[in-house]
């Protein structure tokens, strides 16, 4: 019979026979893949966040830009079947 302990303060638990000790490796497998996503869904929200920071002048400008050029009648619908 086996101890496992996860690290994280957790008692340990008892691993009873090599079937579940499969399971516990493959839980075990699962949930730092999982961890391993969500860190690289956290690090792309902060690239997003820091790339919108960075050009967040320019597009409140050009949205200005645009919104004057319509008050002024210099604008025309956009032809979604020539893009």
């Amino acid at each position: 019979m086996s101890i496992l302990n996860d690290g994280l303060g957790m008692k340990p638990f008892k691993i009873r026979n090599s079937k579940n000790m499969m399971l516990a490796d493959l839980l075990r497998t699962q949930f730092v893949e999982h961890l391993r996503e969500y860190i690289a869904n956290l690090q792309n929200e902060r690239e997003w966040d820091n790339l919108v920071s960075k050009t967040q002048n320019n597009l409140i400008k050009a949205a200005k830009q645009a919104k004057q050029e319509i008050a002024e009648g210099k604008s025309q619908p956009m032809n979604y079947e020539k893009l």
